[in-house]
Parts: structure tokens; C-alpha cells; sequence
């Protein structure tokens, strides 16, 4: 808000104007901005500079370079090291149909420090003698805070071919707000 303020002080008592006459001016002030660190600020003066002026490939490097800059200084979306920070806690078989169409109770915990809006869950199951019978996966929508534990029920990844006795669950990817 206060740098709109700014422009909007700055329009009103520039008295420059468009003109290649006051190019070099607003590139002077433009620059002294782009210095100071005030880039929306030094992005108006460069803007001014129209393209009869000599000046006008400079100012648009100069504001090329400008849009580069707010680019690194936005907020990076959460990477796959914040999907490694959403781990299980808890899971369990809760109704099982004779084995053969299992439905899951998953506590997860959300370490990571975003907001967590999806979920994609692998299942492996297995037999009395432990071997794997099916791997199922399924995405899972998990509003759930930052530094966060919470459960999940009625997780039905879909029908078995042969019975499971028990299951392992892991978290494949996350997906953050």
C-alpha cells in the first residue's frame, strides 16, 4: 500500500512527462529507484521512456531486469523435500470384506510448513504368509494445516483378486496449497 501511495504521490508532483524530451530525467530518477531498491517505484519511470527516445532499450532491459528480480523474490512452491516432511503415523484396515476390498483409517503427519491439499497414498498388500498380493494407490484431498497430525477414514483403494491379511501404506507425493 505504501508504494502505491508513492506512485500515486509521484504522479501527482513529477511534472514529467512521456516525452523523449524527459527521457533522461526519468531514467535519472529510475535509476536512483532501481538503486534504492524500489523497483515499482523505478519500474514507472522506466515506463515513461517512449520508443522515439534514445533511451528506450535501455529503460526496457532495465525493466526486463526489474521482472526478473520480483521473479526470485516470489515464494517458491513446496519441492519434493516438502513431500518427504508428510509421513504416516497410524494406518489401519478398518473393514476388510473378507479381505478382499480392504478400507483404510490413515493418520498422517504434515511436517512440512505448507498447507497440505492432496494426498497420493500407496497401499501393498499381503497374505498370511507375507507375500505381497496387490499394491494399490489412491489420491487422498487432506486440507490440513502446517505441523499438523490428523486421520483420515473411509480411504477404499478398490477391490482385491485375492485376499489380504495385512497392509502397509506410504505416502507417494503431496500436494501443498
Amino acid at each position: 500500500m505504501k508504494r502505491v501511495l508513492i506512485i500515486v504521490v509521484l504522479l501527482l508532483f513529477s511534472g514529467c512527462g512521456d516525452s523523449a524530451e524527459h527521457s533522461p530525467v526519468n531514467m535519472k530518477k529510475g535509476d536512483a529507484y532501481f538503486a534504492s531498491k524500489e523497483y515499482e517505484v523505478a519500474e514507472y519511470y522506466y515506463e515513461k521512456i517512449p520508443e522515439e527516445s534514445p533511451l528506450y532499450k535501455e529503460a526496457q532491459a532495465k525493466l526486463q531486469h526489474i521482472y526478473e528480480i520480483e521473479q526470485t523474490m516470489l515464494p517458491k512452491p513446496p519441492g519434493a523435500e516438502e513431500s518427504q516432511r508428510v509421513t504416516i503415523f497410524d494406518q489401519t484396515i478398518t473393514s476388510n470384506a473378507g479381505g478382499m476390498a480392504p478400507v483404510h483409517s490413515v493418520t498422517l503427519n504434515n511436517e512440512s510448513t505448507h498447507r497440505l491439499a492432496s494426498v497420493v497414498l500407496e497401499f501393498t498388500y499381503y497374505d498370511a504368509s507375507g507375500n505381497v498380493v496387490a499394491v494399490k494407490r489412491c489420491k487422498v484431498s487432506s486440507a490440513m494445516s502446517a505441523k499438523t497430525q490428523d486421520t483420515f477414514t473411509g480411504i477404499a483403494p478398490g477391490k482385491l483378486e485375492l485376499a489380504c491379511a495385512t497392509s502397509r501404506v506410504t505416502v507417494v507425493s503431496a500436494e501443498f496449497q
